[in-house]
C-alpha cells in the first residue's frame, strides 16, 4: 500500500510538472498497475472484496490509460505497445480473474485482444 501511495504521488509530482504525456509518467503508470495488481490479489486473499474490485477498477483504468498512449497515432512506440506493456496486462488480467464478475470477464477479453494485436 506505500509503494502503491509513493508511486501515486509521483504520479502527481509529473502532471504537476506538465508531463503526463511523457514516456516518464507511462512508466510510472506501468509501474502502478502490477502494483495494484498485486495488491487486488492479496485483498481478495484477505476477503476484502470491496476493496479489491476499488483496486482492480483504478488498475484497469490507468492500463486502459497507458494503452491509449500507446496507440496514439503521434506516438513512434505505437509498434512496441503490445511488447512495452506485456508485464502489466498480464498482472492485471491475473487480478481481474481473481474477482468473478461479468465486467471483470470483459476486461479480461479486452486486454487479450491488445496483446493479440486486435484492440476492442
Amino acid at each position: 500500500d506505500e509503494f502503491a501511495e509513493r508511486t501515486r504521488l509521483s504520479i502527481k509530482r509529473l502532471t504537476s510538472k506538465g508531463l503526463q504525456h511523457h514516456v516518464a509518467m507511462v512508466r510510472y503508470r506501468i509501474l502502478l498497475v502490477e502494483v495494484l495488481a498485486t495488491l487486488v490479489k492479496r485483498r481478495q486473499r484477505a476477503k476484502q472484496f470491496q476493496a479489491a474490485q476499488t483496486l482492480a477498477d483504478e488498475g484497469y483504468d490507468i492500463m486502459k490509460a497507458v494503452i491509449e498512449w500507446f496507440q496514439s497515432e503521434w506516438n513512434p512506440l505505437k509498434s512496441c505497445a503490445a511488447m512495452c506493456t506485456v508485464e502489466a496486462v498480464v498482472a492485471m488480467e491475473g487480478a481481474l480473474q481473481c474477482i468473478r464478475s461479468s465486467k471483470n470477464r470483459k476486461r479480461v477479453a479486452e486486454l487479450r485482444q491488445f496483446l493479440q494485436g486486435h484492440p476492442e
